[in-house]
């Protein structure tokens, strides 16, 4: 039947809308800059999250404990330069797929920001405010069993935050 044709468009439309971003193709510095940089620090601003997330809600303050942790596991020390860099994350918005979500339309878990990196002697930015998404979690199908076998919101916190890194590694280093 033709009415299921626009059905599928809008469900194939809210399922690219759902999703988490690309990631980055590769580094925003000149070869020559990003070998020379190493990364001194990261700083997790979480204050636009207004308390918690939405969806299931979790504390700004535990967001930003388990970005922060990941975020210097992954990206302190990086880079093999001499210049060392800071890195200061701000988040916009994270979203932990809810079961009423799940079993109605299904979607991803997505947290939303930005990273800027200066120098860490001079203050100099060498990379501007840029937006970085990531997921969390997968998609998830809609139904019952999508709503029964969602990850904990500290697990896919984790997820999303270690995605998060990597995709600001990608965009401070490259591939």
């Amino acid at each position: 039947m033709d009415i299921f044709k626009p059905i599928g468009a809008i469900l194939v439309a809210l399922v690219v809308a759902a999703c988490a971003g690309p990631a980055p193709k590769g580094s925003s510095l000149e070869p020559d800059v990003s070998k020379n940089i190493r990364i001194a620090s990261v700083k997790v601003d979480t204050t636009t999250l207004e308390g918690e997330t939405e969806g299931r809600p979790v504390s700004a303050s535990t967001v930003q404990s388990i970005l922060q942790s990941t975020a210097n596991e992954t990206l302190v020390g990086a880079g093999g330069g001499a210049r060392s860099a800071d890195i200061e994350i701000a988040l916009s918005s994270v979203k932990i797929i809810s079961g009423g979500q799940a079993v109605m339309l299904g979607g991803e878990s997505i947290m939303k920001g930005q990273f800027r990196l200066r120098d860490a002697v001079t203050g100099e930015v060498l990379i501007p405010a840029t937006k970085i998404e990531s997921g969390g979690g997968g998609w998830v199908l809609g139904g019952l069993i999508a709503a029964a076998t969602l990850d904990d919101p500290r697990t896919e916190l984790r997820d999303m935050s270690q995605e998060f890194s990597d995709r600001i590694m990608i965009a401070v280093f490259g591939e």
